[in-house]
C-alpha cells in the first residue's frame, strides 16, 4: 500500500520531470532555430514560462553542469510509479508515457546518473 506522502511526491515529480522534459525540448528546438540557448531562457523566464525549476537550473542548463541534485535514474523511477499510481486509482494521461520515455531515452544515452535537466542533452544538436 503506498502512503499518501509517496502518492503526493510522484504527483509532484510528474509535474517536475515533465517539465523539464518540455523546457529541453523547447531550448533544443530554439537552438535550431537559430537562438542562443541564453536568450531563450531568458524570454521563457521572463514570460509565461517562468518558474522555480527554471530559476533554479537557468545557470546549470547555460553552462551544461549536470552535477546530480536529482538524477535521471531517479526521476525515471518516479515516472514509472506514477504510472502504477495512475493504474491504481484509474483514469489515464497523456504526457507520461511521452515524459518517461525521454528520460529512458536520456538514460540509453548513458546519463543514468547525471541531473534529471540532463535529457537536454537527448534533444540537443551536437556541435559540428
Amino acid at each position: 500500500q503506498v502512503g499518501n506522502a509517496t502518492k503526493l511526491k510522484l504527483i509532484n515529480n510528474i509535474v517536475l520531470g515533465g517539465f523539464m522534459e518540455i523546457l529541453a525540448e523547447a531550448i533544443a528546438i530554439g537552438e535550431r532555430a537559430g537562438f542562443s540557448k541564453e536568450l531563450i531562457i531568458d524570454v521563457l523566464n521572463s514570460g509565461a514560462g517562468k518558474s522555480y525549476i527554471l530559476d533554479v537550473k537557468k545557470q546549470k542548463l547555460l553552462e551544461e553542469d549536470f552535477s546530480t541534485h536529482f538524477s535521471v535514474e531517479l526521476i525515471h523511477k518516479d515516472l514509472h510509479y506514477a504510472q502504477d499510481l495512475v493504474k491504481d486509482v484509474g483514469g489515464f494521461t497523456f504526457a507520461l508515457q511521452n515524459i518517461k520515455e525521454a528520460y529512458g531515452l536520456a538514460k540509453a544515452m548513458g546519463l543514468s546518473n547525471l541531473d534529471f535537466s540532463a535529457v537536454y542533452k537527448a534533444f540537443k544538436v551536437p556541435k559540428t
